[in-house]
């Protein structure tokens, strides 16, 4: 099994951390670059379909519409859930 950990930029203009490791868990590869959406897809489907392991870390309430306006939607706030949130934000 490969283990995949993606660090989301907050913005497209900022880098975003990719980290692959292998099912013993040497460092196939690691590096932090401004990825589109679809550079980030590739490079998983690069490592196959099966036996994957990915973690994302990311805020998951805020479309992109609401970055970089200085507001905190309503679940940064602690006013909703988080399945509230995904209900809300996820489907943008």
């Amino acid at each position: 099994m490969k283990f995949i950990g993606i660090d989301l930029a907050w913005t497209y203009k900022n880098e975003t951390g990719l980290c692959v490791l292998g099912d013993t868990g040497q460092v196939e590869y690691l590096d932090a670059l401004v990825y589109s959406d679809e550079a980030i897809a590739e490079k998983i489907l690069s490592y196959g379909h099966d036996d994957l392991c990915i973690a994302v870390d990311a805020p998951p309430c805020y479309r992109q519409s609401d970055r970089g306006k200085g507001s905190r939607p309503p679940c940064d706030q602690g006013q909703i859930s988080w399945t509230q949130a995904y209900a809300i934000y996820g489907k943008s």
